[in-house]
């Protein structure tokens, strides 16, 4: 999850002097919680919101270790959650292509070793209301991860909900960017209109040309 987490960062380097917000669905839930962790510690960089769907919040997760079980077993899984590709991994060529990356993605989910840090972007975690991994408490645990707001939606349907509400999940999250951007505006435009501390002191040669 660490190399993971520190690649995304790096990815993301060019884009670090505009506003980012973060969303990440099952095991990239966690992803990109780690990276938003990163990118305020190592660049100063808060993300606007942070969008967490279809996982449990990581101090409420419970464990397993499917990552050590055989192809079938992690194949029902699979099945269980509702991918709408897992019939075709049915086919041994298919599923030996396949299996080397559920195992991988098992891996990481599994052993992630959380320190629990509190995010300081808000957050919005998502899940289906069919989700047997991901019940309403468990969600807003994540909550308990942030220093800033939070807010919960379950959608209808399983682990893949969003396969089915795309578009009404995107709807939302725009819908909660765009309170960011007013708000934003809103602090900005305030700012400008508060009065200054002190007055300036007037531009003189030992100042070099800066007013303090």
């Amino acid at each position: 999850m660490e190399d993971l987490a520190d690649q995304a960062v790096d990815a993301l380097a060019p884009y670090l002097g505009t506003p980012l917000a973060l969303f990440g669905h099952s095991m990239g839930a966690a992803v990109a919680y780690e990276v938003a962790l990163r990118l305020e510690a190592r660049h100063g960089v808060q993300p606007v919101r942070l969008f967490l769907s279809g996982q449990p919040a990581p101090h409420r997760a419970e464990p397993s270790n499917l990552h050590l079980e055989d192809a079938e077993t992690m194949l029902d899984e699979v099945k269980r959650l509702g991918l709408s590709t897992a019939s075709a991994m049915e086919h041994p060529e298919l599923l030996e292509i396949a299996l080397p990356t559920l195992r991988a993605d098992f891996r990481l989910v599994e052993t992630y070793q959380p320190k629990l840090t509190k995010a300081k972007s808000p957050v919005v975690a998502y899940a289906g209301d069919e989700d047997p991994d991901c019940p309403p408490d468990a969600m807003c645990a994540w909550s308990e991860l942030t220093t800033a707001g939070f807010a919960y939606r379950s959608f209808p349907g399983g682990h893949f909900y969003l396969e089915a509400h795309e578009a009404e999940l995107l709807l939302h999250m725009v819908g909660h960017l765009r309170d960011d951007i007013r708000l934003a505006k809103a602090i900005g435009m305030a700012g400008a209109r508060r009065p200054s501390a002190r007055p300036a002191e007037p531009v003189s040669a030992r100042h070099s040309g800066a007013v303090r």
